[in-house]
This record gives structure tokens, C-alpha cells and sequence, in this order.
């Protein structure tokens, strides 16, 4: 993906050189752009639209964590953005908050904001 990749879009990942994967972008998200002058990380929702060799089939969705970083006045792709599924980000984020990675007010601000998303 190209760091303006669209909703939409599909596109490619290869291993060892083979088609292992096609997908189409279904959500991204990003930091505004007065935000991003040397650095922008995204959140970009994935899904299969072919079935994969790998444990995935068609409409399985993925979250991928690519970044970008201004060096020398260009951008460029990140080193190894992670991705995997909704399960394993949760049991991550799980994880996390019982081991008190996260502060109080960090917790509140998003259980506050997941229930304003919750009411729409």
C-alpha cells in the first residue's frame, strides 16, 4: 500500500515472491495532518477477498499497522508493520490493561468514547 491508499482499494501481499494474499481496504485511520510532519503511523481494516494459503478466507478482516517516517525530506515505509486478526489485538489490549500498561484517564477516555460510538 502506498501511504495514500484509499478505501477500497485492493492490492497484494506477496511472500517469497508469490501472491499470498489479496485484500481490499475497508477502513484507515490516521492522526490529523497537522500531526504527521515526520511521522505517520495508520491503522488500516483489512479483508480477504480471495481465499489465502494462509488461515484466512474470503471476508476474514485483518488489522495491519503501517508507518510511515520523513527522512531526509521523503517519506518512507516503515520496517515490518504488524498485522493480525481482531481477536489477537483485543487479547493484546487485554493483556496490556491487566499488566496496567495503559494510565486511569487513558481507559476512561476510551471506554467513554467506545459508548458514545455505541449509541449512534
Amino acid at each position: 500500500m502506498n501511504r495514500e491508499g484509499k478505501i477500497g482499494d485492493k492490492q497484494v501481499f506477496y511472500y517469497k515472491g508469490q501472491a499470498a494474499w489479496e485484500y481490499q481496504i475497508k477502513g484507515i485511520v490516521r492522526l490529523p495532518e497537522q500531526s504527521r510532519t515526520t511521522f505517520d503511523p495508520q491503522i488500516v481494516l483489512l479483508e480477504s477477498t480471495t481465499n489465502a494459503h494462509r488461515p484466512l478466507k474470503k471476508g476474514d478482516r485483518e488489522l495491519w499497522f503501517p508507518y510511515w517516517i520523513k527522512v531526509g525530506g521523503k517519506w518512507r515505509f516503515g520496517q515490518f508493520p504488524p498485522c493480525f486478526g481482531e481477536d489477537a489485538f483485543l487479547k493484546l489490549l487485554k493483556e496490556a490493561i491487566r499488566q496496567n500498561f495503559f494510565s486511569k484517564t487513558f481507559l476512561e477516555t476510551l471506554g467513554n468514547e467506545s459508548l458514545r460510538e455505541a449509541e449512534k
